[in-house]
């Protein structure tokens, strides 16, 4: 992958993290509401588990990304 294109997909993946948080934040505070309600908040439990789950994955993607830069910009 050429230096431009990891750019590129670095700023993208970056985007995709940072919105990732946001959403964990609003559906973390959307199942405390409920719960503090009272109310039955499993499918939103279940949505937030799926929503960490795919932060760990961008995560792990942003990483492998930002190493491959790091890589391709070192010295020999």
């Amino acid at each position: 992958m050429s230096l431009v294109t990891t750019l590129k997909h670095l700023e993208e993946a970056r985007k995709i993290v940072l919105d990732g948080h946001r959403d964990l934040l609003s559906q973390r505070k959307l199942v405390e509401r409920m719960e503090q309600k009272g109310r039955t908040a499993d499918r939103e439990l279940l949505l937030l588990e799926h929503l960490e789950k795919m932060q760990v994955r961008y995560v792990a993607h942003l990483d492998r990304l930002e190493k491959r830069l790091m890589d391709a910009v070192r010295p020999d």
